[in-house]
C-alpha cells in the first residue's frame, strides 16, 4: 500500500527540478540533485513532525523520487 506521495517541482531557488516527498500530507523530505543524478541530496523539512511509515514504503519513495528525477 502507498502511503505517501513524489512532488516533482522546480522551486526558484533550484536550477534542476526537486522532489518532494509527502507523508500523510505532511512534506518530510525534498531530494535535489543540484551536484548530479548520482549526487542526490536528502533535504529534511526544518519542523520535526512525527509520522509513520513502513521502512519498505520510504525507502520505495525515496527510490521513486529518485527515478522521476532522472527521466
Amino acid at each position: 500500500m502507498r502511503d505517501y506521495n513524489v512532488i516533482i517541482g522546480s522551486p526558484v531557488d533550484y536550477e534542476e527540478l526537486t522532489a518532494d516527498i509527502v507523508i500523510n500530507k505532511e512534506y518530510i523530505v525534498r531530494i535535489q540533485k543540484e551536484e548530479g543524478n548520482d549526487k542526490m541530496i536528502v533535504e529534511f523539512y526544518e519542523e520535526p513532525v512525527k509520522t509513520k511509515i513502513y521502512l519498505t514504503d520510504f525507502i520505495e519513495a525515496l527510490q521513486d523520487a529518485q527515478q522521476l528525477l532522472t527521466k
